[in-house]
């Protein structure tokens, strides 16, 4: 008797509505985020600062954090863009943008590509191009998105990976 009462439990509990979507719906198994709504800031600024902590959830392994004594951006406007432990894997001034990174462990220096898209730089390495997506932080004077890092290599290979991109001055 026990058993089938433990069975027929078993059974009601396993179909119920939206048994196992919640874990796909999340992402990962994340929460999702929403920025606040109430704080004080609201009122005077017009928004609430927040950081929702995202980071990606994979790496490429061709995409190296910098080193110490690597190039990086000294001064601001600045954007760090970090993989998915935090570690900076590239950094730069957005108002004279000549990044440099590890790409396969090697250092490469870019320059703004001739077109005058901000997001795209060029080297004899190959294109780099970094497309932001939505919004995960926000502060008084810094931002940090979701972002997209794809570098196509002079045979024509892209390679890409999810960062988490924080912009400031």
């Amino acid at each position: 008797m026990r058993a089938s009462m433990l069975a027929c439990l078993g059974i009601a509990l396993c179909s119920g509505p939206n048994f196992g979507a919640a874990p796909l719906a999340q992402g990962h198994g994340r929460a999702h985020f929403q920025p606040p709504t109430q704080c004080p800031e609201l009122r005077l600024e017009g928004f609430c600062p927040y950081d929702s902590g995202w980071r990606p959830a994979a790496d490429n392994r061709l995409f190296s954090p910098l080193r110490p004594g690597d190039p990086e951006a000294q001064s601001g406007p600045l954007c760090t863009l970090r993989d998915s432990r935090g570690r900076t894997l590239l950094s730069y001034e957005t108002e004279n943008a000549a990044p440099a990174m590890r790409i396969g462990g090697r250092i490469v220096r870019f320059r703004p590509a001739a077109d005058g898209d901000p997001d795209r730089f060029v080297s004899a390495a190959g294109r780099l191009r970094i497309r932001e997506g939505a919004i995960v932080a926000r502060d008084h004077e810094s931002d940090g998105h979701r972002a997209t890092l794809s570098f196509t290599d002079r045979r024509g290979r892209v390679h890409s990976a999810s960062v988490r991109m924080d912009c400031g001055l």
